[in-house]
């Protein structure tokens, strides 16, 4: 594993940020794929609630599959990329923004209105910009290949950041050298591929949509909201 530490923690772009929502969508109409049915790729298939809410969540646009094994080619020997979530549908995605909502709201109550919409953007994005209802997000981890155990990356996978005190923000300090260790593999292979890191979540990566062109000084998003059939 790389021992170079995590640099200091770049500029927060939020979800929420009037930024984003002004960067235009040029849709170029690629296919969604289904990485399950490609034994190229690993695919965690454990998670019975995400699945069933989102069926579609094994699926993302071609060219970020192709990105995904390129990936791997600079992943240590015998570490592999695990998928845990693509696709999500804007339903999915407006139920999970109004649940993280109502639980930041209970736990949180003297935020205004604005201030817990910047907060929850921190965790679930809007279901107008969201990026896994573009098809160009992923959710990864690294496993080793001959054991399927995951390496050690910090936090639990899509773990609260408030719950887990801002550890799953990408360049957190308050996680064990092996964890940061990890950490630096995972964003050096998917920064080769091309990809984008939404900084408060370690394990969301994407490419061609907004979030994307507006990190990587691109005139439009590639990838707008998308339904797979």
């Amino acid at each position: 594993m790389s021992n170079h530490n995590l640099p200091s923690q770049p500029e927060i772009i939020l979800m929420s940020d009037p930024r984003l929502a002004a960067v235009p969508v040029r849709e170029n109409g690629e296919s969604l794929i289904d990485l399950a049915a490609d034994d190229r790729f690993r695919v965690d298939t454990s998670r019975a609630f995400v699945n069933a809410l989102s069926p579609s969540i094994s699926k993302v646009r071609s060219s970020v599959a192709e990105r995904l094994l390129v990936a791997e080619r600079y992943l240590p020997t015998g570490i592999a990329i695990l998928l845990r979530e693509g696709h999500r549908p804007v339903s999915v995605q407006q139920f999970l923004f109004d649940r993280y909502s109502r639980k930041l709201q209970a736990s949180q109550p003297n935020l205004s209105g604005e201030q817990l919409y910047q907060e929850v953007s921190k965790f679930v994005a809007p279901p107008s910009l969201a990026p896994h209802s573009t098809g160009g997000a992923v959710d990864v981890t690294l496993i080793e290949l001959t054991s399927g155990q995951e390496l050690d990356m910090g936090s639990p996978f899509n773990g609260d950041p408030v719950a887990t005190q801002g550890a799953t923000f990408t360049y957190a300090k308050n996680i064990k050298p092996v964890a940061v260790s990890n950490r630096r593999v995972l964003i050096d292979a998917m920064r080769e591929a091309g990809f984008i890191n939404y900084p408060t979540e370690w394990w969301h990566w994407s490419f061609g949509d907004r979030y994307w062109a507006l990190l990587s000084a691109h005139a439009a998003a590639v990838y707008g909201s998308v339904e797979a059939g």
